[in-house]
């Protein structure tokens, strides 16, 4: 028996209710986790993330070869226009198939992901699930558990 789990797209409870509604047996939600005050981001990060909006949201190529959704700032243009200055030097070898490691385009995802996460929301890599909708506030894990469940 399979466990259908759907991912991408879930910000709150009515999301889970409906697609537990469809059939679901479980939901996965990540996005939603970064404004808590458990993540470890950068707190500028976190803002970032507070003042989204689904206009923002843009389609960029991802060093696994496959299309992945970010927040739109200075590195994913430079993603977009393939720009000279995005890094290609593999940092971790941490994919099992990388552009960057492999065949030196796209850009390097732990370095991208980390200066992002370090704070840097102009040249670092924002990836957005499916669902962007308004945060008032950075709350704790506590707390949002509470309103998805």
């Amino acid at each position: 028996m399979s466990v259908n789990q759907v991912t991408g797209g879930i910000w709150d409870r009515s999301d889970i209710d409906r697609m537990l509604a469809i059939g679901a047996a479980g939901v996965q939600i990540g996005t939603r986790f970064i404004t808590t005050a458990e993540c470890d981001a950068a707190r500028q990060y976190k803002e970032f993330h507070l003042q989204a909006y689904v206009q923002n949201l843009v389609t960029v190529p991802s060093p696994v070869g496959k299309p992945a959704r970010a927040m739109g700032n200075q590195f994913t243009e430079d993603v977009l226009k393939n720009s000279p200055t995005l890094e290609k030097r593999c940092i971790a070898n941490c994919l099992d198939s990388c552009l960057c490691r492999d065949k030196k385009i796209t850009y390097c995802l732990l370095q991208a992901l980390n200066k992002a996460a370090q704070g840097d929301i102009e040249r670092g890599l924002m990836f957005f699930g499916g669902a962007v909708k308004p945060v008032a506030k950075i709350l704790p894990v506590v707390e949002l558990m509470a309103s998805l469940t």
